[in-house]
């Protein structure tokens, strides 16, 4: 890609964390190793363990000190597991040949042209890893890159947003065993219906219009819709490894799987590298490995239990979430919202997973032309919830009346700003051919204009006004 599409990169300045100020590359590094390694240690938080939790503990500390039976679940467990060669070489040839390497520094240009004899080295390797349930530990090494979120203060190393690489060979490895979930995640079905983070046949388009199907349904009805969007704070990084892991034997999964995912997840290292200044090695003590294919499937599987409400409606896409009801009442609507997000709360608190109630947001869906007054506020541990006249789910902004006005305005502008940077290579003189410019188009400026189009596309002047 040209270099004028690429995003232009903000230098970091220094970075001051617990007093400590970073003014070379290597101290930036340090520091922001040293705030990732906190976010990712719940123990940090200094809150003692529940009677429940700390069963919870126990017991998989006794699981994986416990020797794997050989008779370990049913017989055809290791045909499942086993990959090969013809399998790792296809996960090779798709791999981007210019993301950048991980610790190892093995590029995936190197990989794609291994010999034949080093593939099947590592079609041995990944079947040991099924076959001893263990991950390797040059397998569990991430390097996290920086990238300045926009508008933030770059003083605080909490307005950085880390891109994890893992190395080329755990991306491999980690693939294989995802395939194996996919399978077993649909024989034992046990993600609930209103999950669509990262299944097959399942996407963000599909959960928002599920979302405003019911909304625009229930308009036709006189009725409106009370809606709670709840924030996860740090939601992938804090992932409770033994709590994951009980659900992971609660759900049904091969206790042999079972330990190798617990192998995947436990005693892995962060460094963090800001130009060529590597810092040292942290330990992760919880969260889902991001930069993996494996990472948002465990987390939806750690969410897979979340209480439901006889009086609401759950919507979740990974850690997105959103809880609604409707009722010809927006102030009763809004307490069965408020009676479901005491359950939420609950379950939260007992899985270790924090909300955000600064960012939890609270909206009233209605085309009612009379004044639909909330007495109660939403409040989440005791904080009331502001209500908003327009919300962000996914990607498209709501606004009540579900007019989309907001998000094709944003959309537009979005779009607006794209094309000045592709006039080089799409007006007349370019020398690109034809097809050539409609390959850049489809790549680049259509996925703008046409995200969600099948939400809003349906939306006429009249209601756009």
């Amino acid at each position: 890609m040209p270099r004028l599409l690429k995003k232009k990169t903000t230098p970091i300045g220094h970075v001051t964390y617990k007093g400590r100020t970073g003014l070379t590359n290597k101290e930036k590094a340090e520091i922001i190793a040293d705030f990732y390694a906190d976010v990712c240690d719940l123990d940090a938080d200094n809150v003692a363990l529940t009677p429940t939790q700390e069963r919870i503990s126990n017991n998989i500390s006794a699981f994986r000190l416990d020797k794997p039976d050989k008779n370990d679940d049913d017989k055809d467990y290791q045909r499942r597991m086993q990959t090969s060669p013809k399998e790792i070489w296809s996960i090779i040839k798709k791999l981007p040949s210019k993301k950048a390497p991980g610790v190892d520094e093995i590029h995936n240009a190197v990989i794609k042209n291994l010999p034949q004899k080093a593939i099947l080295q590592l079609y041995y390797i990944i079947n040991a890893i099924s076959t001893t349930n263990h991950w390797p530990t040059a397998f569990k090494k991430v390097v996290a890159i920086p990238i300045p979120k926009n508008g933030k203060n770059l003083v605080d190393p909490g307005n950085f947003r880390p891109i994890s690489i893992l190395t080329g060979f755990s991306k491999i490895a980690g693939k294989v065993v995802h395939a194996r979930l996919a399978v077993l995640e649909e024989e034992i079905n046990f993600l609930p219906d209103f999950q669509f983070g990262f299944r097959a046949k399942h996407d963000t388009t599909l959960q928002v219009a599920r979302i405003t199907d019911g909304i625009t349904d229930n308009f036709s009805k006189d009725k409106n819709t009370a809606m709670a969007l709840l924030d996860i704070r740090k939601a992938f990084d804090r992932v409770w490894f033994e709590g994951l892991t009980f659900k992971l034997l609660k759900i049904g999964l091969p206790s042999r799987l079972v330990r190798l995912l617990d192998s995947y997840m436990t005693g892995r290292t962060l460094q963090v590298r800001i130009g060529t200044e590597l810092s040292t090695e942290r330990s992760v003590k919880a969260g889902v490995p991001q930069g993996s294919v494996l990472g948002p499937k465990l987390f939806a599987y750690y969410l897979y239990d979340m209480p439901t409400f006889s009086k609401t409606r759950l919507a979740l896409y990974a850690d997105d979430t959103a809880t609604y009801a409707h009722s010809f009442s927006a102030e009763v609507a809004n307490r069965q919202v408020q009676l479901h997000m005491y359950q939420l709360v609950r379950y939260f608190g007992d899985w270790r997973v924090e909300l955000n109630s600064e960012k939890t947001e609270n909206i009233i869906f209605t085309r009612k032309y009379t004044e639909n007054k909330i007495i109660t506020k939403l409040r989440v541990h005791d904080k009331p919830i502001t209500e908003k006249s327009q919300v962000k789910y996914l990607g498209v902004v709501l606004d009540k009346k579900l007019n989309y006005k907001t998000n094709i305005d944003k959309t537009l502008t979005s779009a607006n700003a794209t094309l000045p940077q592709l006039y080089a290579m799409m007006n007349k003189k370019s020398g690109l051919d034809m097809t050539n410019k409609l390959t850049i188009y489809k790549t680049i400026l259509r996925p703008i204009v046409t995200y969600a189009a099948p939400v809003w596309c349906g939306i006429s002047d009249t209601q756009m006004t």
